[in-house]
């Protein structure tokens, strides 16, 4: 959106706005979660400033929404999205309601592919298996609910955790990819303004994975 495209945000669940723009406002400006919460008005303003009108969020309870809502928004919209990022997929009405997970999620990504089709890029954020929460790098098969999911993307990111380090390491893992490379790994820190940094070598996440006490890390140190 900062560099000219129309991004939607569609969000599912239990978000409030004011926390959505608050995270928003963080990774933007650079501050700590709580030093924009408190200027909020300040950082809202820039931010909006910033994007024009290139974002436009939609913000729902859990299953209100389904993904023929989304679809049929991103077709008739006049504001004409070239990015779509659906969060989250299990929250979509009807996701949980069936016998059959495959079949259910294998409905539900066909439809949603329709936007792919439109010649727009589609972000999908998705849970893994509650088993895989705790793991440091999420695969293939960690993915839940349905294979669907597997077969229909075009690129699967998996973002695993470092559950021993209190400082919010992660291993980002291209875990399917039509057009490229599979495999590839990053390894990250998320600071406490959201932005995740890539700490480029592996030696340097390891020594911060060592610290036994958790810091606020800032984009300069």
């Amino acid at each position: 959106a900062l560099t000219g495209h129309r991004v939607l945000y569609v969000a599912l669940g239990d978000l409030h706005p004011r926390d959505f723009i608050t995270r928003l406002g963080a990774q933007w400006s650079g501050m700590f979660f709580e030093e924009t919460h408190k200027n909020l008005g300040l950082v809202y303003n820039g931010l909006t400033n910033c994007l024009g009108n290139n974002l436009e969020v939609s913000i729902s309870p859990a299953g209100k929404v389904s993904a023929e809502d989304v679809v049929d928004y991103v077709k008739n919209s006049e504001f004409d999205p070239e990015i779509i990022i659906l969060d989250y997929d299990g929250n979509l009405k009807g996701a949980n309601n069936s016998d059959s997970m495959y079949t259910n999620y294998g409905v539900i990504y066909e439809k949603l592919n329709e936007i792919v089709l439109m010649d727009k890029l589609l972000f999908i954020c998705t849970q893994p298996k509650i088993s895989s929460w705790q793991n440091t790098t999420i695969e293939m098969h960690d993915i839940g609910e349905s294979s669907k999911k597997q077969q229909t993307a075009d690129m699967i990111i998996g973002i695993g955790k470092e559950i021993d380090s209190p400082n919010h390491l992660h291993t980002i893992k291209v875990v399917k990819s039509r057009r490229g490379e599979e495999g590839v790994r990053a390894y990250s820190i998320r600071l406490d303004n959201g932005r995740f940094v890539d700490l480029r070598y592996k030696a340097l996440y390891d020594e911060i994975k060592k610290i036994p006490d958790r810091k606020k890390y800032s984009d300069a140190d």
